[in-house]
């Protein structure tokens, strides 16, 4: 009997907490989803992130870039980002290791070979790359970009956002 009991408890939070949030979450989930479809973004589930994000309290935060070698002619990398205290898999890509490393000798990566392994450029990358933007909003593009300076040089400005 002690299982039922539990059960309708965790149906009446259910049902309690939708009465509470119900008519926020439907219309601000229906504002950013019409947006998306007016502007028609090339990537329309980042642009619904970066729209519902602007509803949160903490927002979305960058967490980390992991690096990892992917065969030997590729370095494999994940952008995790933090929403609310979980953990999202944000971005990922897979980069040629030849063009990275020669990258990275242009910045001054000591001991890259010209065909330095794939696992000595994602290492050479985590160290440089991994807390960069970490705890920074997704959407602050002033703080990456003065932490992509701080590892990079001063690069071209972004365009201002409209």
């Amino acid at each position: 009997m002690a299982k039922s009991g539990g059960k309708r408890s965790k149906q009446q939070e259910r049902l309690l907490y939708l009465q509470q949030h119900r008519d926020v979450l439907e219309r601000v989930s229906q504002h950013c989803v019409n947006r998306v479809l007016c502007e028609q973004p090339p990537d329309p589930y980042a642009s619904l992130l970066d729209k519902l994000s602007e509803h949160t309290k903490a927002g979305v935060r960058f967490g980390r870039v992991n690096f990892w070698p992917s065969g030997s002619e590729e370095v494999c990398c994940e952008v995790v980002a933090w929403a609310r205290g979980i953990e999202l898999s944000a971005h990922r890509a897979v980069l040629p290791r030849e063009l990275v490393a020669s990258g990275l000798r242009a910045l001054g990566g000591d001991g890259l070979e010209e065909n330095a392994a794939a696992s000595l450029v994602a290492a050479d990358l985590s160290s440089r790359l991994c807390d960069l933007v970490c705890e920074v909003q997704i959407t602050d593009f002033p703080k990456v970009h003065q932490a992509l300076c701080s590892v990079f040089g001063a690069v071209e400005e972004p365009p201002a956002s409209e």
